[in-house]
């Protein structure tokens, strides 16, 4: 269903983002020109999704304490 819904291109926001399941499955879809904004103010779901996006191939644009901006890079 996710790719009827999501194009390449667009933004994304995934309000309640836990540790970024859904986060990642956005990215796929909105590619290198789209935006996933994944917000998750559960301070411990915050941290592993901090963590998560080390180990995975994400770009970090920004982060905050409530708000962790993701771009999917090309993997070499």
């Amino acid at each position: 269903m996710l790719e009827t819904e999501i194009k390449l291109g667009e933004n994304v926001i995934d309000i309640g983002a836990k540790i970024g399941i859904c986060s990642l499955a956005f990215s796929k879809y909105v590619g290198l020109t789209g935006t996933v904004f994944s917000f998750e103010p559960t301070p411990d779901s915050f941290n592993i999704l901090k963590k998560i996006r080390v180990q995975i191939i994400l770009k970090m644009l920004s982060l905050s304490k409530k708000q962790l901006l993701i771009k999917r890079v090309q993997k070499y």
